[in-house]
C-alpha cells in the first residue's frame, strides 16, 4: 500500500467513526465495504488535492514537527537506533514519510474533517457517475 493510500485510508477510517457520515455514504449506495477498494483510484486523488489545496509553508513546518515528535521517542530506543543504522536512505525516507503523513492526517481531520468529508462524498459521486453499474 503506498503512502498516500495509507493516508486517504486513514482519512476515511476516521470519517467512517461518526454515524451521520456513514448515514451519508449509504444513502449514496456505499457501505465501507465498497469504499475501501476505491482507496487508490478515488480517495488518494481526493486525499492529494485537498492537501495540495492548504498553504504549503505552513504545511511543510507542520510537517516537520510531525515527523520531529514521532522520530525523537523512537531514537530513545537502542533496537530502533541498530534498526535505523542498517536501513539505507531509501528505506528511512520511506519509513519517515509514511509514518508523517498518517500522523498528518490525524492534525488535519481535527481541523479539516468537514472539508476532507466533502471531498470524499465528491470524490465517489464522481466515481459513481462515471461507473454506474458499480455501485
Amino acid at each position: 500500500m503506498c503512502v498516500f493510500c495509507k493516508a486517504a485510508s486513514a482519512v476515511l477510517d476516521i470519517l467512517w467513526q461518526d454515524p451521520d457520515v456513514r448515514t451519508e455514504f449509504y444513502e449514496m449506495g456505499a457501505d465501507l465495504s465498497d469504499l475501501g477498494p476505491l482507496t487508490h483510484e478515488v480517495f488518494v486523488p481526493a486525499y492529494r488535492k485537498f492537501k495540495d489545496s492548504l498553504d504549503t509553508s505552513a504545511l511543510s513546518m507542520l510537517e516537520g514537527q510531525v515527523t520531529q515528535d514521532l522520530l525523537e521517542p523512537v531514537f530513545d530506543k537502542a533496537t530502533f537506533r541498530e534498526a535505523w543504522a542498517g536501513w539505507n536512505d531509501d528505506t528511512r525516507d520511506g519509513f519517515v514519510r509514511e509514518q508523517t503523513e498518517v500522523k498528518l492526517v490525524e492534525l488535519l481531520m481535527k481541523f479539516y474533517e468537514d472539508d476532507f468529508l466533502e471531498a470524499y462524498k465528491a470524490a465517489y459521486a464522481a466515481y459513481k457517475a462515471k461507473h454506474p453499474a458499480d455501485g
